[in-house]
């Protein structure tokens, strides 16, 4: 389900950067058995108009936390989805909760800039 989307649209009006928050209860295949997840991702999509029609150009996601909803995101705080065989690409950070990492906005910061 994503939820509290930014999107900004190029000053040229024919791209748009995104970033939306997805929250998803779920089963999905394991290894072993299916197990009931609780999740919780970011999204830093690109968007681009062709036709007068907006169309997905990248999406990126970054999961914060997969975890089993009977042991939780304390005891366990991601479950890789072993079916996923792409590694992430070269520069893009991904560490999952509980490091507290948050990859960039897709904008700088208004306050400092950076």
């Amino acid at each position: 389900m994503p939820i509290a989307g930014i999107i900004d649209v190029e000053p040229d009006g024919k791209t748009a950067k995104g970033r939306w928050y997805g929250f998803f209860l779920g089963a999905m295949p394991r290894p072993v058995e299916k197990r009931a997840l609780i999740g919780v991702t970011i999204w830093e999509n690109v968007y681009v108009k062709e036709d007068g029609i907006w169309k997905f150009l990248k999406l990126f996601a970054s999961d914060i936390l997969c975890s089993p909803i009977d042991e939780g995101w304390i005891k366990t705080p991601y479950i890789a989805n072993t079916r996923i065989t792409e590694k992430p690409k070269e520069g893009v950070n991904f560490a999952p909760y509980p490091s507290g990492y948050i990859f960039p906005y897709h904008y700088k910061n208004p306050v400092s800039g950076k």
